[in-house]
């Protein structure tokens, strides 16, 4: 037989006695029971966004008539960048621990000058040089390259897919993470064509991004 402790034995006499055949074999074992024997453990991870620009004084140089121009960092003055692909002008580097992602979103104005600018472009699909329609149209388009990331690219804004495009004052969604995300880079670029009878000037415009991450 055992005789089970009971809890008023615990702080005095933490022993189970044990007894075999009626009585002749006994014994003890210690065995104790405490009132809770689970420990809770706890600790807070605080909500985080990551959000950087790489570079914030990017320009295309002098445009040109007889090709598709890209912007730079730190522009030098000279002729418009016409590699293809492009080199991205910046990075975006976004990211956070928040449920519900990460959206980045830019708001800006047309490229001016002394009352001139040049027109807000979307062009869809065009992988090939030139991209757009320079000499015959103005065109002014962002596209971004997620570098095979998980943000989910905003539709027209997918430069690998051949996508630029550009609205003036208005908050445009570029890229977005349905949940939790590492900081990552997604590429920049700034796609200028004009026209030949696109005024001269020097012409300029900013451009601001938010990342806004949801918790």
């Amino acid at each position: 037989t055992i005789a089970n402790q009971t809890v008023a034995q615990n702080a005095s006499d933490p022993t189970i006695d044990i007894s075999v055949n009626s009585g002749t074999d006994t014994g003890s074992v210690a065995v104790e029971i405490i009132t809770d024997d689970s420990v809770n453990v706890t600790a807070t991870v605080d909500p985080s966004v990551t959000f950087s620009i790489s570079d914030t004084n990017i320009g295309f140089n002098t445009l040109t008539t007889a090709n598709d121009c890209f912007a730079v960092g730190t522009p030098s003055g000279g002729a418009c960048d016409t590699t293809f692909p492009p080199v991205a002008a910046h990075t975006l580097t976004a990211g956070t621990n928040g449920a519900g992602g990460v959206t980045v979103t830019y708001n800006g104005a047309l490229m001016t000058s002394a009352g001139n600018d040049i027109n807000a472009a979307t062009i869809t699909g065009d992988t090939t040089n030139p991209v757009g329609d320079p000499g015959n149209t103005e065109q002014f388009a962002l596209g971004f390259d997620d570098n095979g990331s998980t943000f989910t690219m905003a539709s027209g804004y997918d430069q690998n897919a051949g996508d630029y495009k550009f609205v003036a004052a208005t908050t445009e969604t570029i890229f977005s993470s349905s949940g939790p995300v590492s900081s990552t880079a997604v590429d920049a670029h700034y796609l200028a064509n004009i026209a030949a009878n696109t005024p001269a000037g020097n012409y300029s415009t900013s451009i601001t991004y938010i990342a806004t991450a949801t918790f």
